[in-house]
């Protein structure tokens, strides 16, 4: 999003792309040139084996095997950012997020070395994803007004039984829009996610998430300003979904009591 602001709201910000085939060399080894690109962004590096499940297709009935894999996760110093390949997809995640100028670079310096590795060289779906969740606690647990663009909290009013139901009986109110651009999707999830559900709710929390990716088959060299302009459409719509007051706050020292 915007990096004039001083602060944010970010809990988790994630580059990914899907490789279009596995990428047997990462099953149980990792090649030099990926190790190498890694550590130069990410200096720890913590393997972890995952176990899955494959389903095989026979001519009269499917069969199911278990599935070994080497989670290859490198992490910064701080441990607050983490690069992690597999053979199926590699990501980039920020928890603490400074700016997309860092993250860019260290997502495609690890893509290119890659590519150098994976033959077939393709990839299924990259995608950009932002997290914010806004714990500003100085109001009433369910007033948001002024903070937001009024069209993410309206809330249906429903009547059960001739009695009109309340905000004490809510316990989540989480929606989901999905916008079609011309080469890629934008999913966008907003709303009052309750971390206490089915509980009612207790803690202020609002989420404002989004999720811009594009499928096909790509070739790793044809997406390198994919990310770019996926970081424009969020930053748009993130600049849409907030009002004046929030603004004050994320640009300067908190305007709203925490």
């Amino acid at each position: 999003m915007n990096s004039r602001y001083a602060r944010n709201y970010l809990t988790e910000v994630i580059a990914r792309v899907d490789f279009l085939s596995e990428v047997p060399k990462f099953q149980d080894s990792i090649p030099d040139v990926v190790y190498k690109a890694a550590r130069e962004y990410f200096p720890i590096i913590e393997p972890q084996m995952e176990q899955g499940h494959e389903i095989e297709l026979g001519p009269e009935k499917g069969t199911v095997r278990k599935k070994e894999r080497i989670k290859w996760t490198f992490f910064n110093k701080e441990k607050t950012s983490s690069l992690v390949i597999t053979d199926e997809f590699l990501y980039v995640s920020h928890k603490k997020h400074e700016s997309f100028e860092m993250l860019e670079p260290e997502f495609y310096n690890a893509l290119k070395a890659v590519s150098e590795v994976f033959e077939e060289n393709k990839i299924k779906r990259i995608g950009l994803r932002y997290i914010n969740n806004f714990t500003i606690n100085s109001r009433p647990v369910l007033d948001w007004s002024g903070l937001f663009n009024p069209t993410l909290l309206d809330i249906p009013d429903i009547t059960i039984k001739g009695s009109k139901v309340t905000g004490t009986n809510l316990t989540r109110a989480f929606k989901t829009a999905t916008y079609n651009f011309e080469d890629f999707q934008l999913t966008f999830r907003y709303g009052i996610h309750n971390p206490d559900f089915p509980a009612k709710i207790k803690r202020r929390s609002f989420i404002l998430d989004y999720d811009c990716f594009s499928t096909g088959a790509y070739f790793i060299n044809e997406i390198e300003n994919y990310l770019s302009k996926f970081h424009t459409v969020i930053h748009d719509a993130f600049e849409s979904s907030i009002e004046e007051p929030l603004r004050e706050d994320l640009s300067h020292e908190p305007a709203i009591s925490e």
